[in-house]
């Protein structure tokens, strides 16, 4: 398996973290719009961490959930993502400090394994990401339905719930994060290799003076 250079699985994990923090602060996460004869009377956007009303005349009032009730979902989408968020910021400084030409481990093999943790870091952060999303697209009913009391005064308005913007950046990080985190990964698990060279065949020869044991300590080709 040759994968690609660790700069660009880095790289993709990277953007995934850049989504991640978007879907987390944009206000976009569900969008419920409410029809009446063709028209739309309001809509209604829920994000993480507050909700807004938006009128007919582009009127636009959000409030936090500090006022108002926070739905089950968002709650739970709420800790998901902050925690896959630390989870990357974390991926990311292991895999920063795990590459071959960062001089903070000596050791290559210390270095490989903080490699391998990073990609197992990201794998971990976009099941995060996933839940919620999945979560979010589960609930939404994205076709045109009336209100369910047929004694209701506004029983003639149709509602439709979408995905905003926030749940579809969730799925492309998601999609970003695996990719990432799993060439990451495999990237770093293979065999790892002897710290034979040059310079250490030079000190044995000068420490080892018969042939024969010079000939012993030279790997077989």
């Amino acid at each position: 398996f040759h994968s690609p250079p660790s700069l660009s699985r880095l790289a993709l994990a990277c953007i995934g973290f850049l989504g991640s923090i978007i879907s987390c602060a944009l206000p976009t996460w569900r969008i419920l719009t409410a029809f009446k004869n063709s028209k739309i009377i309001i809509s209604l956007v829920d994000g993480l961490w507050e909700r807004c009303v938006i009128s007919p005349g582009d009127e636009t009032h959000c409030m936090g959930y500090e006022y108002i009730p926070l739905p089950a979902d968002m709650k739970a989408a709420r800790g998901l993502i902050i925690t896959a968020i630390f989870t990357e910021l974390l991926g990311i400084l292991l895999g920063v400090a795990g590459r071959n030409c960062m001089n903070f481990v000596p050791d290559e093999r210390q270095r490989r394994k903080m490699a391998l943790t990073s990609g197992i870091a990201f794998l971990i952060a976009g099941f995060f990401v996933l839940i919620p999303v999945s979560w979010t697209t589960n609930t939404i009913n994205d076709h045109f339905h009336p209100t369910l009391f047929f004694n209701d005064p506004d029983r003639d308005v149709l509602k439709k719930m979408e995905l905003g913007a926030s749940a579809y950046i969730g799925w492309f990080t998601t999609v970003l994060l695996f990719l990432g985190g799993g060439l990451q990964a495999l990237g770093n698990c293979g065999k790892e290799k002897l710290p034979f060279n040059r310079k250490t065949l030079n000190s044995v020869v000068v420490r080892h003076t018969s042939g024969a044991g010079v000939a012993s300590l030279i790997p077989p080709c």
